[in-house]
Formats: C-alpha cells, sequence, structure tokens
C-alpha cells in the first residue's frame, strides 16, 4: 500500500504527477500498490477533473464492476463524459469484472487502453471504433467473445492490437487490412475461423503478427510474408493453415527475432532461414520433417538463438549435431527418430536450461559433461534406450528442477542410507524414473533430502511457470500408469514416481 503524507504538497507524493503550471493532478501510477476493495462510484479518484493518466493495474478491486465514471474524468464540467482529458488507462490485472461499459467510448482523446487479464465477458461494443486518437489497444487474456468489430479499422493510428487468449469466433474482418499503421497484431488462443486477409500481408509497418492456436485454414503463400521489410516475429503455428514454400527463391529478408511454424505439415526445411543471422527463436515442431538436420540450421542466429523446437518429427543421426558450438537455452527435439550412442560432450560455459530428447532411439550412458550445464533446470530422457546406472552426479546441478528417465534401461541402487548432502538436487521438484530396471531398497531416505520438494517459499505460493518469460516450458510424466502432458509447469509443483522398477 502506498503511504501518503497529507501535511505534504500531493505533488510530491509517490505516483502522483502534476501540471506544474497550475497544480492540477495530470496522472496517477498506483501499479502493484497492494489496493484491495471496491471501486464505489463516490470514490474521490473521479473528483480528480484533470486527470490524463491513471494506471492500476496489478491490483485486487475485488471482482467489482468497471464504473462508468472512469469515463467522466473532465478538463472543464467535471462529468460530463464527453469532455474527458484522460490520455491513458490500465486497469490489467485488477480483478475488474462485469461488461466493458459503452461509456469508454467518449474518452476521445484516449492513446492507450490496456486491460490485460481482467474478467470481461461479452463483446467488444463497436462504440470502440470512435476513439480515433488511440495507438494501442489491449484486452488479450480475458473472456471476451463474439466477433471481433469491423469497426476496429476506424483506428487509423493503431500501432498495437492485442486481442489474444479470448473467445473470439467468426473471421478476421477484411478491414483490418487497412490499418497502415499497425506494427502489432496478436490475435492467438481464439477461436476464429476462415481464411486470412490477403491485406494483412500487405500492411507495410507490419512487425509482430501472432495468430496462433485458431481455426483459420487456407494456403500461407511464404513469398507474401517475406516482402514484409519490417517484419521480424511471426507465429501462424496450431491452425488449418498449409505454407506454400517456394525454396528455389531467396529471401532478403534478414531480420527475423522469432519464426514459428508449427504443425503446418512441413517435410523440409525452408531455405530463407539460411538467411537470418539474428534468430532468437525456432519452432518447426509437429510437422514431417524428416532425414538429417542440416548444417546450416546451427549457422542461423549462430551467437543469438536460444530457442529450438525440432519436436514430433522425423529427425535422425543425433551424433551429427554440432554440440560444442551449441548456445542455446532451450533445444527439444523430442518424439523424433535420433538413434546411436548419447556420446556428447557440452562444453563449460553453455548456456542450456532445458533439453529434451524424450522419444527417441537413443543409446548409451548419460555424458558427464552434463556437469557443464550449470543453469540447466529441464532434463527429459523419458522413452529411449539409454543403458546406465542412477546418474547421483547430476545432485551437484543446483538449478536442476525437472529431471525424467522413465522407461529406459537404468538399473542397479540409488543412494544409500549414508547419503547425506546439503546440496543434494536443492531445487528439484519433478522426479520420474520409472519403467526401468531399478534394484534395491525404495530410496525413501535419498529421497527425503530433496529440500524443494517439502520447503516452498510463502513468494512462491501465487501462480507462477517455469520459464513463463521467454519459453513455455512442457513436461510429460507418468501419473497412476497414464502419461499426461503439462503443458506449463507451476514452479510449486511436484512429482515423484518410482513405479515399474525393481525395487524391494
Amino acid at each position: 500500500m502506498v503511504f501518503w503524507n497529507e501535511s505534504t504538497d500531493c505533488c510530491s507524493w509517490a505516483g502522483v504527477t502534476c501540471d506544474w503550471s497550475n497544480g492540477h493532478v495530470i496522472g496517477l501510477h498506483l501499479s502493484c500498490s497492494h489496493l484491495h476493495g471496491t471501486i464505489h462510484a463516490n470514490n474521490t479518484l473521479f473528483h480528480l477533473c484533470h486527470l490524463q493518466s491513471l494506471n492500476l493495474a496489478f491490483n485486487d478491486f475485488n471482482f467489482s464492476t468497471i464504473s462508468p465514471d472512469f469515463g467522466s474524468f473532465a478538463s472543464k464540467l467535471p462529468y460530463f463524459n464527453v469532455t474527458s482529458s484522460l490520455q491513458f488507462l490500465d486497469l490489467s490485472e485488477t480483478s475488474f469484472f462485469g461488461q466493458l461499459p459503452n461509456s469508454i467510448s467518449n474518452l476521445k482523446a484516449l492513446n492507450i487502453l490496456y486491460l490485460f487479464n481482467c474478467n470481461f465477458p461479452g463483446s467488444i461494443p463497436a462504440s470502440l471504433g470512435n476513439l480515433t486518437q488511440i495507438t494501442n489497444l489491449g484486452f488479450a487474456d480475458n473472456s471476451v467473445g463474439g466477433q471481433i468489430p469491423s469497426s476496429i479499422s476506424n483506428l487509423v493510428k493503431l500501432n498495437g492490437l492485442y486481442l489474444d487468449g479470448n473467445n473470439f469466433n467468426g473471421q478476421i474482418p477484411d478491414s483490418l487490412g487497412n490499418m497502415s499503421q499497425l506494427t502489432d497484431l496478436f490475435l492467438s488462443r481464439n477461436q476464429l475461423t476462415g481464411t486470412i486477409p490477403s491485406l494483412l500481408f500487405a500492411l507495410p509497418s507490419l512487425v509482430v503478427i501472432n495468430l496462433s492456436n485458431n481455426n483459420l485454414s487456407g494456403v500461407v503463400e511464404l513469398d507474401k510474408l517475406l516482402n514484409l521489410k519490417y517484419l521480424s516475429y511471426f507465429d501462424l503455428s496450431y491452425n488449418g493453415l498449409s505454407l506454400n514454400i517456394n525454396n528455389s527463391v531467396n529471401s532478403t529478408l534478414t531480420t527475423f527475432d522469432t519464426v514459428r511454424l508449427a504443425s503446418y505439415n512441413l517435410s523440409e526445411f525452408p531455405n530463407f532461414l539460411r538467411e537470418q543471422t539474428r534468430l532468437r527463436s525456432l519452432d518447426l515442431s509437429t510437422n514431417k520433417i524428416h532425414g538429417e538436420v542440416p548444417k546450416w540450421l546451427f549457422n542461423v542466429g549462430k551467437d543469438s538463438l536460444q530457442n529450438l523446437n525440432l519436436s514430433y518429427n522425423f529427425l535422425i543421426s543425433l551424433e551429427h549435431l554440432p554440440w560444442k558450438n551449441l548456445c542455446l537455452s532451450v533445444l527439444n527435439l523430442g518424439i523424433n527418430s535420433f538413434s546411436g550412442t548419447f556420446t556428447t560432450t557440452f562444453t563449460k560455459g553453455n548456456l542450456l536450461r532445458n533439453l529434451n530428447l524424450n522419444g527417441n532411439q537413443i543409446k548409451g550412458q548419460v555424458p558427464r559433461s552434463l556437469l557443464n550445464c550449470e543453469y540447466l533446470e529441464i532434463l527429459d530422457l523419458g522413452k529411449n534406450k539409454i543403458n546406465d546406472t542412477f546418474p547421483q552426479w547430476l545432485e551437484t546441478l543446483t538449478e536442476l528442477q525437472v529431471l525424467v528417465l522413465r522407461f529406459n534401461r537404468f538399473h542397479g541402487h540409488i543412494g544409500t542410507f549414508k547419503t547425506k548432502s546439503k546440496h543434494l538436487f536443492p531445487k528439484l521438484r519433478i522426479i520420474d524414473i520409472s519403467y526401468n530396471e531399478f534394484t534395491g531398497l525404495l530410496p525413501t531416505n535419498y529421497i527425503e533430502q530433496f529440500e524443494a520438494m517439502t520447503n516452498v517459499d510463502e513468494h512462491e505460493l501465487k501462480l507462477k511457470y517455469m520459464g513463463e518469460y521467454y519459453y513455455q516450458d512442457s513436461v510429460v510424466v507418468m501419473m497412476k500408469g497414464y502419461e499426461i502432458e503439462y503443458s506449463r509447469i507451476l514452479t510449486v509443483f511436484s512429482i515423484i514416481d518410482l513405479s515399474s522398477n525393481k525395487f524391494q
């Protein structure tokens, strides 16, 4: 909670901005201030008739409805909505609830409106198209449904449109292709259908386009995407789309940061990737790419590539991967046809954080050079043919949180009654060693020393996911004989699975 000294000038208070020419309060920025309760219509907040900027993000307003008085801020006649001077409104993460009021369209001076992750149901009022001065509009992660109103195209100054994570249905309005200043377009995680309007691929300022996880159909012409000279991020994954690739045409566009083309029935690596020197994230999972990983792929974004997901394909020849040169933080090669012996050498100083080789035909032992992966958080070697004893030496990896070794040929004892260590897997929360050939006594004494499973920091009790800021970590574990995939892993989540072994 913010503390204000009422004996001092309010313009000196934290979060308060004044117009120094006349002393009027024009800005109120109270995000993350532990505010809670209901905002009633008689709240003195609505007496700030000169307010231009209001930020109440990341507070808890007890699922109260958003008051129509938010539209009453005015520079003269304080309760005349139509004369509102408010320019910036951010109510994200505030637990407001209820239909977005039509009075929002009276905020004629509004430049930015952010309502991320609230509880707004219903639909976007068509009158929102009256906010002709707005440059950024965000409704992500709500329960807003219905069709995207074509009146949004009236917002000719719009740079960013964030409607992802809602219940929008119907087609993407053709009129969005007329928004010539649009740079960021996020429509992912909805229920949109039909084809992608061709005009979207001609927006001259487009930098980011994310249409993933919808029910879109039709053919995407890759050449049209590559003609967008400012485009750096595109994600069209998990739809019913197909991609028309002309691999004989080399792209001159080399500025991609993120490329995600998962679930496209691709049978080969697109050639335009060869020229990408700044790429940080590449997802070609759930396709039909077969054969060896081409050597040129590991020169793509050689000093910048952080996340590479090639899972659910038909790739082979694990030994040919240039492990010594990898500077990735996330490498997902799960569910492929990689075979051969796991003789990989990981060098010191690497940044690997997540290694997934699940569901292949890999043999041999777990390479001890994994000890050089000091930042490793997730190691998934499940469903292979690895023949080794339990890699107890991994306990010195202080960041390791998930260890999956199930469905292999691991054998021998795990730990002893004499095993005592102050640093025994200090952060491990998930361990699945089921369906192996481990013997001896059930290693209860050993597992009791996994402190992270028994000690939970109060600060970690809120919902927080591993890798949520830069990659969505996932893991498949066995529970009661069933494979269960967790697409996101809570940091306080714990699993121990020792089943289907030969313990006494």
